[in-house]
C-alpha cells in the first residue's frame, strides 16, 4: 500500500489482496473490498451522517450504468426549508422531485402507487384513466373511534379545487371495471356489515348539501330503500318522501305522469274546506283515490275515487269538472261530498261533511295526474 500525491490529488493506493480496512481499537469499522464499502460498529448501530453545511440541504446521489443517461441519477433530500425527505430523478434533464415526507408523517407523491402488481398507465375501458393506485388486494381503511367520537366516520373525499365547475360536472365517483367484454358476466358488489350483531341497522346514506336524499337499509330495516327522507315507514320496504314522475322515453319522453301522495287532518264540517290543491296545470286531469278513516270510537273508514279535469291556459286552469264515485264504506262515518273550485290560475278540491261536529278525520290522498310539465299537487 502507497500514500503519494501526483500534484493534483492525494491517492492512497492499496495493491494488496483482501480488503483495505480501517480499524478502532483493534474492530473495523470501515472495509473497501470488492463490492464497495462495508461500514460496521461492534459498539452500537452503524450511522453514516451527511451534514449540510447552514442554509444548506443535506443529500445523497445514486448514479447508475456510469450516469451516461439522465435517468440513470436519483437524489435523496433532506431539503432544509422544510426539512421534508424527499426522492428526486434527473429523468427530465434535471431534478424532478418524485416523493417526499414531512416531519408530520404526511407522504405526497407523483405518479402511479401500485402494490402487488405491476403499475399499469391505462386502462381497458377507454373512457377511464388509470387509476394513481393500484393494487391486487383488498384495500382496508381503518380508524379506532368510539360512538362518542365528535369526528364521526372517516370518509373517502373526491374534491375538485375547480372553481368554474358546470352544471352536471362529474365531481367524482367508482367505476367497477371488467377486462371481460361480454357484460352478462359482470357484477359490482358494496357491501355493509355490522360485526357480532346482525339485528343492528345498517344504512347507505346519501347526502347532498347536508341534506339527506336517499338511504338504503338492512337488518331491523329489512332492506328498505328511503328516498328524500331519513325516516323509514314501519312495514314498508320502500318508503318516498315527495312526488314521482313516470314516463317511457322510448316512446315519447315529454309525456309524463306524475304520482303523489299529500294527507289531511279534517274536522267534519258542513262549510266547504279545502283539502288538496292543483297548481300549474294548465289542461290536464287528475285521478284520486280517497282513503278516510275516522278517529272517534268506533271508527269507521271509506274509500272514495274521484275523477277530476282542466281547462287551461298556459300553466294556468281556467275551468274544472269533477266526477266523484263513493268505492266503499264500513263502519259508523259521516258522508263527504267533494267539488272542485278554480279562480283561473289553480284549483283547490273542497271536502264538504253532513256532520258540523268537527268530529277528526283523516284524509289521505293517491294522486295520477299528467298535466304541464310543472304541475303539482299540493296540500292545505
Amino acid at each position: 500500500m502507497t500514500i503519494s500525491h501526483n500534484g493534483s490529488n492525494s491517492i492512497i493506493n492499496d495493491t494488496g489482496t483482501g480488503e483495505l480496512q480501517l480499524q478502532r481499537g483493534g474492530n473495523t469499522i470501515l472495509s473497501l473490498g470488492s463490492t464497495g464499502i462495508e461500514i460496521t460498529d461492534p459498539n452500537g448501530a452503524a450511522e453514516v451522517k451527511l451534514t449540510g453545511f447552514e442554509g444548506s440541504s443535506a443529500q445523497l446521489t445514486l448514479i447508475a450504468d456510469e450516469g451516461d443517461d439522465n435517468a440513470d441519477t436519483w437524489t435523496i433530500q433532506s431539503f432544509v426549508t422544510d426539512n421534508t425527505l424527499r426522492f428526486l430523478s434527473k429523468a427530465s434533464g434535471s431534478l424532478v422531485e418524485k416523493w417526499h415526507i414531512t416531519t408530520d408523517g404526511e407522504v405526497e407523491q407523483t405518479g402511479r402507487l401500485a402494490v402487488g402488481l405491476g403499475v399499469r398507465t391505462t386502462d381497458v375501458a377507454t373512457n377511464i384513466s388509470a387509476g394513481l393506485i393500484q393494487t391486487d388486494g383488498n384495500i382496508d381503511l381503518r380508524f379506532a373511534g368510539v360512538n362518542t367520537d365528535p369526528a364521526g366516520g372517516r370518509y373517502i373525499n373526491f374534491m375538485n379545487t375547480d372553481t368554474t365547475i358546470v352544471v352536471d360536472q362529474i365531481m367524482g365517483g367508482f367505476n367497477f371495471i371488467s377486462s371481460d367484454s361480454d357484460a352478462s358476466g359482470v357484477m359490482a358488489s358494496m357491501k355493509l356489515h355490522a360485526a357480532s350483531n346482525s339485528s343492528k341497522r345498517c344504512q347507505f346514506r346519501f347526502r347532498g348539501n347536508d341534506a339527506e336524499l336517499a338511504r338504503l337499509g338492512a337488518g331491523s330495516l329489512g332492506g328498505a330503500f328511503i328516498l328524500n327522507t331519513s325516516t323509514g315507514v314501519t312495514q314498508a320496504n320502500a318508503t318516498f318522501d315527495g312526488r314521482v314522475a313516470i314516463r317511457n322515453s322510448a316512446f315519447n319522453s315529454d309525456q309524463i305522469t306524475k304520482l303523489t301522495s299529500v294527507g289531511f287532518s279534517y274536522t267534519t264540517s258542513t262549510s266547504a274546506v279545502d283539502v288538496l290543491g292543483f297548481q300549474n296545470f294548465g289542461g290536464g286531469a287528475a285521478e284520486i283515490t280517497v282513503f278516510r278513516r275516522d278517529n272517534t270510537s268506533p271508527a269507521g273508514a271509506s274509500i272514495d275515487k274521484l275523477y277530476v279535469a282542466f281547462g287551461g291556459s298556459g300553466s294556468n286552469i281556467t275551468s274544472a269538472a269533477i266526477v266523484t264515485a263513493q268505492t266503499l264504506r264500513r263502519g259508523s262515518i259521516h258522508n263527504i261530498t267533494y267539488t272542485i273550485t278554480e279562480n283561473n290560475v289553480t284549483a283547490a278540491l273542497q271536502a264538504t261533511c253532513d256532520d258540523n261536529t268537527g268530529e277528526a278525520q283523516t284524509l289521505c290522498f293517491f294522486v295520477v295526474s299528467h298535466g304541464a310539465s310543472g304541475h303539482m299537487i299540493t296540500g292545505f
